[in-house]
């Protein structure tokens, strides 16, 4: 078994069990929560962990941790983006506001949608088709962009407005 394989499964497992501590964390306390709710908060959670968990193998510029190669510096930035999107995400799970929680899907979509059509309009010759991050990207990407844009549209109602 190849090591970037070996590398993205033990990933995707580390990803499991730190949405399985978020769920404990954030999710699993809130009484009475509307299904848009949790829904809302397993989305910010899986920003959180996804971007936490990747941040250090985009800092090093590992081969395995993007879906291609990128340039030295741009995995730099990337890394610190990541990190800094985890920050925003632990800090609106922990202090969950209305307000809050809308900033972070319109942020999550604004981020995701044109990153994802950039992808596909001008960068479609450098993914590899045989490496299961490209579709792990592309899956993320779905998700943030379709997820955050429709709960910027429609927020859950039941946090606190400020």
């Amino acid at each position: 078994m190849p090591f970037d394989l070996i590398m993205q499964i033990a990933g995707l497992a580390a990803l499991i069990a730190a949405m399985g501590v978020g769920y404990w964390r954030w999710i699993r306390p809130m009484q009475a929560p509307t299904v848009a709710s949790q829904a809302q908060r397993w989305l910010i959670l899986l920003a959180l962990c996804d971007s936490l968990l990747a941040a250090p193998f985009w800092w090093t510029d590992q081969e395995f941790s993007f879906a291609w190669d990128l340039p030295y510096s741009a995995s730099k930035l990337l890394a610190m983006a990541g990190l800094s999107l985890a920050a925003m995400c632990a800090y609106t799970l922990e202090r969950p506001t209305r307000s809050r929680m809308r900033l972070l899907m319109i942020f999550l979509a604004v981020y995701a949608a044109p990153l994802g059509a950039a992808a596909l309009i001008a960068h479609r010759d450098r993914f590899d088709a045989g490496s299961p991050m490209t579709y792990a990207f592309f899956l993320m990407i779905a998700i943030y962009a379709i997820g955050g844009g429709w709960f910027a549209w429609r927020p859950a109602a039941d946090p606190p407005q400020s």
